[in-house]
């Protein structure tokens, strides 16, 4: 099993110049980055090219990623980049001003990213925290928090919880939670609803944790998540795949139903005066099979 350390964890081949690597990252092969931040337990797979990106932690960056690729002087009469690499062709200095041009439009990816297989995130762009930019994408615009995006350009499909629930999840910010905090809410064993809240009093006491609500003071995401009064507690939500209130309150709500209407079949169309169908015949109307809300699909769970 591989193990990573609090020191970078950096592959031979990759090429990494003037970047800030956080805590438990982990940098793959044939991987280029410049001028990068990347945050505290990060990882970036084969292949991606990363220039000024300030990422966050937790982010999870699949194969072949490209994060902030160079525009060219499209406004120029020439847009070939011997006008602004003129040393490279022996036709004079390079345009310093240009490529300060290029670093102003900084791209910004917030903590607990997903950002799949072949994605392009374009210059200036800034991704919420929470957001997954599905594969082979490209990422023209901002993308909101705890949103899901696709396509070329990249739209949004759909979200990841609800407003509240984002809301909830951005205060508790448990991506700042300490190495020692995540481990006590990671190894904590699965425990019934009613005894959860105790069980997770008693383990954040263990590392000095304040047992009460971190959302005390947003009484509508309280309402909305019904969240426990601890950090240990949410994290384990996040977690766990078990049933009951706590797995419940990050799960889109019940209800959010996608369902094609019922309609009726047109009658076909007839040729030479063919005779219509027997169920028509009759001046009949097809039959409808009623469709109960509980056998409805949410969209997703």
């Amino acid at each position: 099993m591989k193990t990573l350390s609090e020191a970078p964890t950096v592959h031979p081949t990759a090429r990494i110049t003037d970047c800030r690597l956080g805590r438990w990252t982990e940098v793959m092969a044939d991987v280029t980055m410049r001028e990068v931040t990347f945050g505290d337990y990060s990882y970036i797979v084969r292949g991606g090219n990363v220039i000024w990106t300030t990422i966050g932690k937790f982010c999870s960056i699949a194969e072949g990623a490209r994060i902030n690729p160079g525009n060219h002087a499209t406004w120029r009469a020439a847009q070939h980049h011997f006008t602004y690499r003129a040393g490279q062709f022996g036709l004079g200095e390079d345009d310093d001003g240009f490529f300060d041009w290029r670093r102003d439009h900084w791209v910004t990816i917030g903590h607990d990213m997903w950002i799949g297989h072949g994605v392009t995130i374009l210059p200036g762009v800034t991704i919420g925290t929470g957001a997954v930019v599905g594969a082979g994408a490209v990422v023209a615009k901002d993308v909101a928090p705890y949103t899901v995006v696709g396509g070329v350009p990249a739209r949004q499909i759909k979200c990841r919880f609800t407003e509240e629930q984002a809301e909830g999840l951005i205060e508790i910010a448990w991506w700042d939670w300490s190495h020692d905090e995540l481990r006590v809410a990671l190894a904590r064993p699965s425990v019934p609803p009613s005894t959860r809240l105790a069980g997770a009093v008693a383990g954040c006491a263990l590392v000095q944790v304040d047992p009460r609500s971190v959302l005390r003071n947003s009484p509508a995401s309280v309402a909305a998540n019904n969240v426990s009064a601890s950090r240990a507690e949410m994290a384990m939500s996040i977690r766990r795949a078990e049933a009951g209130p706590t797995t419940a309150q990050l799960r889109p709500p019940s209800r959010l139903v996608w369902s094609m209407p019922v309609r009726a079949k047109k009658a076909p169309a007839h040729r030479h005066g063919s005779l219509p169908s027997h169920e028509n015949r009759r001046g009949h109307q097809p039959r409808l099979k009623a469709v109960s809300r509980s056998a409805r699909h949410p969209v997703s769970r």
